[in-house]
């Protein structure tokens, strides 16, 4: 059921959001903590909200996803999780 959830959330996608560390690179305050706690924080809530709207969209869209050949092996549409 973890591993589900997991799934569900996405977290391969989480990579695109590391775009926000990249004004710390570039700013050249890649060891300022206030600022690097600040963007990992950024960068946690970018992460969190996107699985919040993918957990969503697969509620949504659970019955077309059931018969869909490949989505239908999605942790929430094959129903590992509930």
């Amino acid at each position: 059921m973890v591993r589900g959830l997991i799934r569900t959330m996405r977290p391969h996608q989480w990579v695109k959001n590391l775009f926000v560390l990249a004004p710390l690179v570039f700013a050249k305050e890649l060891f300022a903590w206030p600022m690097m706690l600040r963007s990992l924080i950024g960068f946690a809530s970018f992460s969190l909200l996107a699985s919040a709207v993918y957990i969503l969209n697969d509620l949504m869209d659970v019955e077309a996803d059931r018969n869909h050949p490949v989505k239908k092996s999605r942790p929430i549409a094959s129903g590992v999780v509930s």
